[in-house]
């Protein structure tokens, strides 16, 4: 992140993950992923991140479902969101929005499978 160094776990052979620095609202950092002590990966592109403030969840609209899915959920929050960046999770899956528009965005609930458990 701009010459500061964070650990990544690595997930698979094509993904790894790592928890962001500190960082000012609205700033945007050069990424660049290395391993070992040196070696770092380049990209034909620049890798960039950009911070941005915490979300605020308003509401969620019904906030129960059938355990089939299909239901539709609208989600209000605080800022503006935008298709490219915003995803719905349901337990561990993330679901594409059907919908965003201003600060609300529509995802479909996924089907839960028996085994899930519930959280509030």
């Amino acid at each position: 992140f701009s010459g500061e160094r964070v650990q990544a776990t690595y997930i698979s052979s094509n993904l790894i993950s790592c928890a962001t620095p500190a960082g000012s609202d609205g700033a945007s950092v050069t990424l660049t992923v290395c391993y070992g002590h040196s070696t770092c990966a380049h990209s034909s592109v620049e890798l960039v991140f950009e911070f941005t403030s915490l979300l605020t969840i308003a509401s969620v609209m019904p906030a129960f479902g059938n355990y089939a899915g299909g239901s539709l959920v609208e989600i209000n929050s605080s800022e503006d969101l935008s298709i490219e960046t915003s995803v719905c999770k349901f337990g561990e899956l993330l679901v594409t929005p059907t919908k965003v528009k201003g600060s609300a965005m529509t995802c479909e609930v996924p089907a839960r499978a028996s085994s899930d458990s519930a959280s509030t």
